[in-house]
């Protein structure tokens, strides 16, 4: 090769690398907010050298207020002053020939002086305020050559409400004003009256707003803010102005929510400030605080769905279940009665997702596992009892396919004891899937995870365990397909579980598929976590569509799996009312349905329910009630979600998402068919109200109509128990015009003719 053409093929190598590279972006998931685009301003109304650190991205920097009390402290806050700035407005008048200089008593400094001689006899200086209203406190501080009277105007009637004395030359006095009406205040004298300023809360209160300028008009309908008023607060609200003078309030905010709140209005709106107002009680030193304030548009914190395309997976193949080993009997599943365990499942799971922990298989993460030892009985090298094979083969042989998370945590294993993690990892990976491979092994394991949630570890620290683990199971199985830990894309400041630093582009070759969890909560006004139903504009059910995005743009074509979802609920005997995560359990049913769906239509390959049964404590925390049964002590019942999918799979767990009809906030209609390699064929269609179906409001049915080029012959209900597959009204149809009931429990209508082929 010539010296010429090694230069351009170095080149082209080059040229290459650094198109790949600048193609892979990490915060390819998130969704920018209108607050943090280049050029944006932030304002406060005290402490404005706080002011940027409600716009850093970090939830645990915040703006603190000033303070209203003692007095004095709001003088040069115009929101709660309302004599601030009064006199430069022309509010002002004086007997004093120097006018001039009157801008100085109102100009928030206690440091200039306004001289009001006498003329006539009288030294009189008034301001106006700018509405007539009670006022709250009203605050002076003067020079007084003779005894000063403080008069508040009410239109044509006037009242002393206190006189100021030589005694109080240079101090901030407080007069007490008890909520009397007044249009202005008035200060008169037989001397000269030196006013250094002279201040007036008004009847609204101490009042504070952080405010960001977006520089030029935009749509929002989402806000996230996270505010609290420090036990001080009267009221908090949510304010936008197109202007920046007139201010509108688009709702309430807690003020005594600590943790971020998500608002989503009943309607886009289109302003140039966005911001936050709160009003303190007037104990002294009170202070209120902000931490963060974003804005979207209407696609909010998550945003945009995707475009919706057809699904190779079938509902069947997607839908798995969340386990452990012996299902929760406390003893090897080849010790259980027919009924238990696996088969229990079988139902409603393809596949079951084992938490198989590190620390089950090894006492240190450097040691190699000696899985051939344990298959002859002897255990491994931390639990003398444990034998992997005759676990997973019942989980195989209930037709259960077995996926593997390995599980480690920084508690079991902290950093320090791996020795060498990349080289570690590889070891046990290979050891791995040599065992339980398919190509080398007994083939019992397929997929297998890097961790679960490990998100205790550093970032850095645990791509080299992925980068070794992931290489030890390719060397030893190919075809075993490789994830890493679940991690999120929305949120980049939650660095624990970011998907941006710990799936690197130098690693991202070594998986097959993009793993997370998503659950569905939402904040409630008070700051509390709370369950929410699946479509819900501001659940975290949501959380998925920042992972496609970035899943499209660094790792196109690799499936995406949901490895953790589902909600506690009551049921099969046992009671889930200790935590606002709890749903009811025709709503965890209801739930059930639509969020597999709702995977099936965001293209998502697997749909892991979590969790398989209630556990056996539950005193205050979630999870403990996400059991697509009850516990052992309650002889692991059915509960409504079970019944759900179980119904659901009956009628549709052979078909694929395939398309569209409606998708709003009235009505979602979902296609689903069947896959062959002459095209698609339309087989049902499903439809549900998308709303919270924990309140009686979401149980009831309406009335939606829809253009669809099919008739419908047969129609279902989804149940949420052990009764026959009642079928229900079928919708009627006008033409191409559906017009048909539907509550929030999906129906299920089976199309006339099939659907023709549309691939």
């Amino acid at each position: 090769m010539s010296q010429s053409t090694t230069f351009v093929t170095f080149l082209s190598v080059i040229c290459a690398s650094l198109i790949v590279t600048s193609a892979w972006d990490p915060d390819a998931g998130l969704a920018k907010s209108l607050t943090k685009a280049s050029g944006v301003r932030v304002v406060a109304s005290s402490n404005q050298d706080q002011a940027a650190q409600v716009n850093d991205g970090d939830d645990n920097t915040h703006w603190t207020s000033h303070g209203c009390m003692p007095i004095g402290f709001y003088l040069a806050n115009p929101l709660t002053n309302v004599l601030y700035r009064a006199c430069q407005d022309g509010r002002c008048s004086s007997s004093s020939s120097a006018s001039s200089q009157l801008g100085q008593a109102t100009d928030g400094s206690v440091s200039s002086e306004f001289q009001v001689k006498v003329s006539g006899g009288t030294a009189q200086f008034t301001v106006t305020l700018p509405s007539r209203q009670n006022l709250r406190e009203l605050t002076i501080k003067g020079a007084f050559h003779a005894d000063t009277q403080v008069v508040l105007v009410d239109g044509s009637n006037e009242k002393v409400v206190g006189t100021l004395t030589s005694s109080d030359n240079y101090k901030m006095t407080d007069v007490n004003v008890t909520l009397t009406p007044a249009t202005a205040v008035t200060l008169r004298s037989s001397g000269d009256i030196g006013v250094f300023e002279i201040g007036a809360v008004g009847q609204a209160g101490c009042q504070e707003r952080v405010y960001v300028d977006l520089g030029a008009p935009h749509q929002i309908q989402v806000v996230r803010t996270r505010h609290w008023a420090g036990g001080h607060g009267v009221t908090s609200k949510l304010v936008a102005s197109s202007d920046g003078v007139t201010w509108q309030d688009l709702t309430d905010l807690d003020p005594n929510a600590v943790h971020a709140v998500v608002t989503h209005l009943p309607s886009p709106i289109t302003v140039r400030y966005i911001g936050v107002q709160q009003q303190e009680d007037e104990s002294k030193y009170a202070k209120v605080f902000l931490w963060e304030i974003d804005a979207y548009d209407n696609t909010g914190v998550y945003g945009a769905p995707p475009t919706p395309k057809p699904n190779t997976a079938s509902l069947r193949q997607m839908l798995g279940v969340n386990a452990i080993w012996g299902w929760g009997w406390a003893k090897a599943s080849s010790t259980l009665s027919p009924g238990q365990g696996a088969p229990l499942y079988a139902p409603v799971a393809s596949y079951g997702r084992s938490y198989h922990n590190l620390n089950w298989d090894i006492l240190d993460p450097d040691h190699k596992p000696d899985y051939d030892r344990m298959a002859q009985g002897h255990g491994t090298e931390a639990e003398p009892w444990l034998n992997w094979d005759k676990e997973y083969s019942l989980w195989v042989q209930a037709n259960v396919s077995v996926h593997v998370s390995v599980q480690f945590t920084a508690k079991a294993f902290p950093v320090s004891t791996w020795d060498d993690p990349r080289n570690a990892a590889s070891q046990y990976g290979n050891a791995f899937a040599k065992h339980f491979g398919s190509t080398q092994g007994n083939g019992l394991v397929r997929s297998v995870e890097v961790g679960n949630e490990p998100w205790d570890y550093p970032a850095d620290f645990y791509v080299k365990v992925l980068d070794g683990m992931a290489s030890g199971f390719k060397a030893a199985d190919p075809k075993m397909l490789v994830l890493p830990g679940a991690f999120q894309a929305y949120d980049a400041t939650s660095t624990g579980n970011y998907i941006g630093t710990r799936v690197t582009q130098q690693v991202s070759g070594k998986v097959d598929v993009i793993n997370s969890h998503h659950y569905s909560w939402r904040t409630a006004s008070d700051g509390q976590r709370v369950a929410t139903y699946p479509e819900d504009p501001t659940g975290t059910f949501n959380e998925v569509r920042s992972v496609i995005r970035w899943r499209n743009t660094n790792t196109p074509g690799k499936p995406l799996w949901m490895t953790e979802w589902g909600w506690d609920s009551p049921g099969g005997g046992q009671e889930c009312t200790k935590f606002p995560e709890c749903t009811t359990e025709a709503a965890a049913s209801a739930y059930a349905a639509r969020g597999l769906f709702l995977h099936s239509r965001l293209d998502v390959a697997r749909s892991t329910w979590f969790f398989y049964g209630n556990l056996e404590e539950c005193d205050d925390h979630v999870f403990c009630r996400s059991g697509l049964t009850s516990s052992m002590s309650a002889q692991f019942q059915k509960k409504g979600p079970y019944y759900t999918l179980e119904h659901l799979l009956e009628l549709l767990g052979h078909t694929h998402f395939l398309g569209v009809v409606q998708e709003d906030d009235r009505a979602y209609v979902y296609v689903f068919g069947t896959m062959t390699s002459s095209g698609h064929k339309h087989t049902h269609l499903v439809a549900w109200r998308p709303v919270d179906a924990s309140v009686p409001e979401g149980g009831r049915e309406i009335t939606v109509s829809f253009d669809y080029s099919d008739e419908p012959v047969r129609a279902w209900r989804l149940r949420m128990d052990s009764g026959q597959q009642g079928e229900t009204t079928l919708p009627t149809v006008h033409g191409q015009r559906w017009t048909m009931g539907i509550t929030a429990m999906p129906t299920v209508v089976q199309l006339k003719s099939s659907g023709g082929l549309i691939g």
